[in-house]
């Protein structure tokens, strides 16, 4: 996933709405607002990812230069146990079906499973060289672990966390999304994507889907694939792998769905051809239906569908200034406010029972919980 951090200022912030194709858009002033923070926590040192467990209640921040997790009560925000999780730990993941935590240990190659309920470190599973992302399949109850420097995906029994199957893909894979429908997984590499059958772990197809491909998501219920790339952006047939659409989007950065309405929010930095922005995506056409503007250097994005809010982390750039956490309507893609959090931040996860997301500030060694049902 592309993560570029660029030092930067902090610009005004427009609204622009598409009045018709291929007709420049009305520009709208909207002022930054008074903050609906719920509560700043404490967390480790150099926190960079959240996940949320919303049947558990639980949210788990990985401290990446502590090598520890944070657990939080999602419902107060009180933090109930800090967890040492071996060194290099990269990235976390949560497996609602089994209640299983999965942290990536980068330079260990190993993968470190804890207890949601508990926080208990359950076990560590040795993968392969640079393991550095994952996803899950509910409908075989296998995870899907990257290996960006042995070139290949670990399939695992997310039960019982044993390794079931190992392949082979192209060079430089980094990240991976799974369509549980279609029953594929599609890893980004340097230069490709793999498709791979997630019953089986087995790869099925490599495609050629740009010249630099970045990041994916993957709506299910519609059967389709965004795939970022930084010169043009595409949708993919998550049955056949076939491209379907190119979407005119140069530099994006970062994407998120909402899979209520099949429209995808694509975070694009700040070019000459304007401020960091968010676009919304038509799932079914390719059509960019609305940009929105969001703050500078903007990493991140999750959707809360329960409310229909989009809650994007701008990092912000300067290190004596505050992050802050842009909101659009996921409905009609206006941004709606724009409010100061920590510093530094980097990632969101929304739970969706309780409609809190919660704002990862590295810099600051916290987490920003909002609220976004006000919103």
């Amino acid at each position: 996933m592309l993560r570029t951090i660029l030092t930067t200022f902090l610009l005004p912030t427009y609204l622009l709405l598409h009045a018709a194709d291929n007709a420049p858009p009305p520009v709208l002033r909207i002022a930054r607002s008074s903050s609906p923070l719920m509560r700043t926590i404490p967390v480790g040192h150099g926190p960079q990812y959240v996940v949320v467990d919303a049947l558990v209640g639980h949210a788990f921040v990985l401290n990446n230069d502590d090598d520890t997790v944070s657990v939080l009560d999602a419902r107060s925000g009180a933090v109930i146990r800090t967890v040492p999780v071996g060194q290099n730990a990269h990235e976390i993941a949560v497996d609602a079906q089994t209640a299983h935590v999965f942290v990536i240990n980068n330079r260990l190659t190993k993968v470190t499973i804890l207890d949601a309920h508990t926080g208990t470190v359950v076990k560590k599973v040795t993968v392969q060289k640079g393991p550095v992302a994952m996803a899950f399949d509910d409908r075989t109850s296998h995870a899907f672990v990257v290996n960006g420097l042995a070139n290949s995906v670990s399939m695992l029994d997310t039960r019982t966390g044993m390794v079931l199957h190992t392949t082979r893909v192209d060079a430089g894979p980094n990240t991976i999304a799974v369509d549980s429908q279609a029953r594929h997984a599609f890893t980004i590499n340097t230069k490709t994507v793999s498709m791979l059958d997630t019953r089986t772990g087995a790869l099925l197809h490599t495609l050629s889907v740009g010249s630099q491909p970045q990041d994916i998501a993957v709506d299910a219920r519609l059967g389709r694939a965004i795939v970022l790339d930084l010169s043009e952006t595409r949708l993919l047939d998550t049955r056949t792998g076939r491209i379907v659409s190119s979407v005119p989007i140069d530099g994006p950065t970062a994407v998120t769905l909402d899979p209520q309405t099949d429209r995808a929010f694509v975070l694009v930095g700040a070019s000459d051809n304007g401020p960091d922005h968010a676009s919304m995506v038509d799932l079914r056409t390719g059509r960019v239906l609305r940009t929105a503007p969001v703050g500078a250097l903007a990493l991140a994005a999750a959707v809360d569908s329960r409310t229909e809010r989009v809650v994007v982390v701008n990092n912000g750039g300067l290190s004596d200034s505050p992050g802050s956490v842009t909101v659009i309507d996921a409905r009609t893609g206006a941004a709606l406010r724009t409010f100061d959090v920590g510093h530094a931040p980097s990632a969101v996860a929304i739970d969706d029972v309780t409609s809190r997301a919660f704002v990862v500030n590295t810099d600051s060694n916290s987490v920003s919980i909002i609220n976004t049902a006000g919103l």
